[in-house]
């Protein structure tokens, strides 16, 4: 079984401060006893001096763990298919519809992980995503890719929560459409929801998820065919 520990940063004060602390507790918590390795994805804003800053700040016995991987220039491109004055538009609607209405970058981002990230990945079994300012805040003693593999899983998540109307918009019929023979399994996922004006979201995202599965033909067509999610999300419509 090869597994993986994954973040997508920028080199800017907050977000490295916030990836030394993740990192920390990282290592303390978790990676320290079980040694996985550690990919730090960046947009090429990392340069040498940069990374080893970041190794320098990791207890010696686990730098070897961590290296950096600079991503393409294109998966950060706009697609051809959206329509960017519409995009931005939407971008700039006041006030925001939600919290975390989130600006382009954010949004590419999102779609990043969802149609990118595999390509870096794919010889992995198992990923754990975690954002670089996910903090670990107590011993973790199980190994939970052994843990993964052994129970047969597919994903799993540290939280299940009702996010916004907004923000999931279209996802209903969509997932009624491509699926219509789940349509039971659906109804327990998906719920009416009264969106008030001064709605609220959290945003607690972090995940391991089997690499295989994400790569299967029904995944890869279904994540193809939602690609305007870029347009009409919010924070996490992916």
């Amino acid at each position: 079984m090869k597994a993986a520990i994954c973040y997508l940063t920028q080199n800017n004060d907050i977000r490295k401060t916030y990836l030394k602390t993740s990192l920390y507790f990282l290592f303390k918590y978790f990676n320290e006893k079980f040694r996985y390795p550690v990919i730090i994805f960046h947009e090429g804003d990392y340069d040498n001096e940069a990374q080893q800053d970041i190794i320098n700040s990791i207890r010696a016995s686990c730098r070897d763990l961590v290296t950096f991987q600079a991503l393409h220039p294109n998966d950060f491109k706009l697609p051809d298919h959206i329509d960017e004055k519409k995009l931005d538009r939407i971008l700039d609607i006041k006030p925001s519809p939600v919290p975390y209405w989130r600006n382009k970058n954010y949004r590419m981002m999102c779609r990043w992980w969802l149609l990118e990230f595999m390509k870096y990945v794919k010889h992995f079994d198992y990923v754990m995503r975690l954002d670089d300012d996910s903090f670990i805040e107590e011993h973790i003693n199980k190994d939970l890719f052994k843990w993964m593999n052994d129970n047969d899983l597919n994903y799993a998540s540290n939280l299940l929560h009702t996010d916004c109307g907004i923000c999931c918009y279209g996802m209903k019929q969509f997932f009624e459409k491509e699926y219509p023979n789940k349509k039971t399994e659906l109804k327990s996922l998906l719920i009416p929801q009264e969106i008030p004006l001064n709605s609220v979201m959290i945003h607690p995202f972090r995940s391991i998820l089997s690499i295989p599965i994400m790569q299967s033909a029904e995944t890869f067509t279904a994540i193809q065919t939602f690609k305007l999610c870029i347009v009409h999300g919010g924070a996490r419509k992916t």
